[in-house]
């Protein structure tokens, strides 16, 4: 404990190759920051900020660090990852909502049901939730005194009101509740039974109990792209935050999950990449390098970074 309270500018977790189950790891050391709170940090006495940040099927070649082919550029991110702590032998799960009930309850997947092909990976099952027996991080930070916000990409289950996040210990959520969606317009394509297609606007706007759809809370939602709309909420609501009540956000960024898509400015620098997939990922990754490094800026402004935990992983592989 004390040798995470001691790291209080920037805790970076990275992934190392993302196909086995063993990442509830990730969740302890984040209960472990929650822990230090008595601990000695830049204030004697003082909760430090933790801000969980995960990106959305994140490859070990997706990152500048580990890219073999020269592709992908974060130089942004690569600064940050020089100030912290990197992981590189560090495991998830192969897909989306395993890794995410995990990094919420701090349990294994196949101990809150999320093991067999009924798991909320997959619609309809996605719909359902991890049953409400189980504590979610928000609620657990809260019982600790913090502010907490979840932002982004939610995949733990809407069955009711109940399984969303702000009935799951989080004070305000901006974000979808799928396992995906189209990073632009914020809609949702998919299949139910007989193979019918279904598209719905998947885009949640939750304050405390109060639940509704997410239309404008930066400019048009439903023209702004995902990193924007994640990152620019985020630094709205940063500059709303008294810096002396201890803050947690978990921040569920959409990229680089499919479908491969960024800004036009963000695709032109990456023209030499012949394939069309890999070059508008390489995009994706430029658009999350400035979004991401833009929130930390704002917690240097605020004068919150020295005493902030930043966790970086991705749930799976991609």
């Amino acid at each position: 404990i004390a040798t995470v309270s001691v790291l209080n500018c920037s805790y970076t977790h990275t992934h190392a190759r993302t196909h086995t189950t063993s990442m509830a790891r990730t969740a302890l050391a984040v209960l472990l920051a929650g822990a230090c709170c008595g601990a000695a940090s830049p204030a004697e006495g003082t909760k430090p900020h933790i801000m969980f940040m995960l990106v959305d099927d994140l490859g070990w070649n997706d990152m500048e660090w580990h890219d073999e082919f020269g592709q992908i550029e974060s130089p942004k991110l690569n600064a940050l990852r020089e100030e912290g702590v990197t992981l590189d032998r560090y495991y998830v799960y192969r897909f989306c909502s395993p890794s995410r009930s995990t990094f919420q309850s701090g349990r294994y997947p196949w101990h809150v049901g999320q093991q067999t092909t009924q798991n909320l990976n997959p619609m309809p099952g996605v719909a359902c939730g991890i049953d409400l027996k189980y504590k979610f991080m928000g609620d657990v930070m809260k019982s600790a005194g913090y502010t907490t916000w979840a932002l982004g990409k939610w995949h733990l289950g809407f069955l009711s009101n109940e399984y969303t996040p702000t009935y799951r210990g989080y004070d305000h959520y901006v974000g979808y509740y799928s396992g995906a969606e189209e990073h632009f317009s914020h809609e949702k394509v998919g299949y139910g039974p007989g193979q019918h297609a279904y598209t719905f606007y998947d885009l949640a706007n939750n304050t405390g109990k109060e639940v509704a759809p997410c239309l404008e809370p930066v400019g048009n939602a439903s023209a702004t792209y995902s990193s924007y709309l994640y990152g620019n909420e985020t630094l709205r609501l940063l500059d709303a935050h008294d810096p002396a009540e201890p803050l947690y956000v978990y921040l569920a960024w959409n990229n680089v999950h499919d479908p491969n898509e960024a800004p036009q400015n963000y695709i032109d620098p990456h023209a030499g990449i012949e394939n069309k997939g890999r070059r508008n990922l390489a995009a994706m990754v430029s658009a999350l390098d400035d979004q991401l490094t833009a929130v930390v800026d704002k917690l240097k402004a605020k004068g919150m970074w020295e005493n902030t935990l930043l966790v970086f992983s991705s749930d799976n592989g991609g």
